[in-house]
């Protein structure tokens, strides 16, 4: 059995259809999936990494942009937690951390991290980096964060989760039943904790900022600060961030 397995996820439903439309583009020359599973690579603490993807059309398709030594799970279970709990039962790990497709600049000192605290505090169930909003830090649209689980903690939550909404938003489920898990947050770096930080692909507008961004810095050591220090020499950028931020909580 692994320690811990990376999954990366192909936006499944409810996921918007211009979000799963994105997650089929290519970045700089390579399939999105391929630039954010090799990402997720260069993590130290990772021991393998899976693509999970669902039962749709465009799902099927994104598979011949896997590089052919990532192992791929099929995903038919009907909703997210499903598919998370039936991918780990066949590709067994104690812990795993969980990545969208969506976010390009996924962090692997981060996720490592993450990793590092959880060996540092055993007994938890679920670490991820927390907002000053007290958010987990997945659930805003920086894009750069993973969240880290236990698998033993997952399958039970597959087990007692009823609610459509709590089986298509895990982390919700998590965080909304402190008495059944035990969970630990983090910080975020302070650079990225604001409203005008948005990095996640979710419309063409912020395709065409990871674009600009990449032209900026390049595809080399393009680690989270890099990144911020660019972001606070842009505040032109970061206003428009901030408006595709307002409107998406609309």
């Amino acid at each position: 059995m692994l320690k811990t397995l990376a999954v990366v996820e192909f936006p499944q439903p409810p996921a918007s259809v211009n979000r799963v439309r994105l997650a089929r583009r290519r970045l700089c020359g390579r399939p999105l999936f391929e630039w954010v599973i090799r990402r997720v690579s260069e993590s130290q603490q990772i021991d393998s990494v899976l693509a999970l993807v669902g039962e749709s059309q465009e799902a099927q398709q994104a598979i011949c942009q896997i590089p052919p030594d990532i192992s791929v799970f099929v995903g038919e279970q009907g909703d997210v937690l499903a598919n998370l709990a039936a991918a780990l039962h066949d590709f067994p790990a104690t812990n795993f951390v969980r990545i969208n497709v969506d976010n390009p600049f996924i962090d692997p000192i981060l996720i490592d991290r993450l990793i590092a605290t959880a060996a540092r505090h055993p007994g938890y169930d679920y670490i991820s980096f927390q907002s000053e909003d007290g958010r987990p830090a997945v659930l805003s649209q920086v894009g750069i964060f993973a969240e880290w689980y236990r698998t033993e903690a997952l399958q039970r939550a597959h087990q007692e989760a009823i609610a459509k909404e709590d089986r298509e938003n895990v982390t919700r489920y998590f965080m909304s039943h402190p008495e059944r898990f035990q969970i630990r947050l983090i910080p975020v770096p302070a650079e990225l904790d604001s409203h005008d930080v948005r990095l996640t692909i979710r419309v063409d507008q912020d395709w065409e900022h990871v674009e600009e961004i990449l032209e900026a810095i390049g595809t080399d050591e393009l680690d989270w600060q890099r990144i911020a220090n660019l972001l606070a020499a842009q505040p032109g950028l970061r206003r428009t961030m901030a408006s595709l931020n307002r409107a998406a909580l609309v």
